[in-house]
């Protein structure tokens, strides 16, 4: 994948997402090489390309399951190449997988509520001497989760 975004970012238009010069190799195979991006607030942006033209690979190396061997990825003016994909995840970027599947034996509630668990506090001795902390933690993520599946009118299958 090569790709260039050859829009400037004026005086206060600042990125939200940039990546530049983004190369990814697996061993001696190019993936993606000369990736230049530059996501601004308010843009929506898509990934498009046949099969094995890096689109995935480009993902990847934003959300650091597998960095980028050369260029920078920046998220709100913070370098955050190379950094590790739950670390990332917590600044608010996060990916899906193509083949998606749910847990079996879990209700669609608990199936989003696991997707929650970078905003918790989790930890053993934390829930069991502050366990009531861990109780209005989980009260509070449960109540966005119901945010969620009324948006989505899933409520017949919650």
């Amino acid at each position: 994948m090569t790709a260039k975004s050859k829009s400037a970012i004026g005086i206060g238009d600042r990125a939200i997402l940039e990546c530049s010069g983004i190369e990814r190799r697996f061993g001696g195979i190019v993936a993606v090489t000369g990736v230049d991006i530059c996501i601004r607030a308010g843009e929506i942006f898509g990934l498009v390309g046949p099969n094995g033209s890096g689109k995935t690979t480009l993902v990847n190396a934003i959300t650091g399951f597998f960095p980028p061997n050369v260029g920078t990825v920046r998220l709100a003016d913070k370098d955050i190449t190379g950094t590790t994909p739950h670390k990332v995840a917590k600044l608010g970027v996060a990916r899906t997988f193509q083949n998606l599947a749910l847990f079996n034996g879990m209700s669609v509630l608990d199936n989003i509520l696991l997707g929650r668990h970078i905003h918790m506090n989790p930890g053993v001795l934390r829930t069991a001497l502050y366990w009531w902390a861990a109780q209005r933690e989980e009260i509070e993520n449960r109540k966005i989760v119901e945010e969620v599946i009324e948006f989505l009118q899933l409520e017949s299958i919650r």
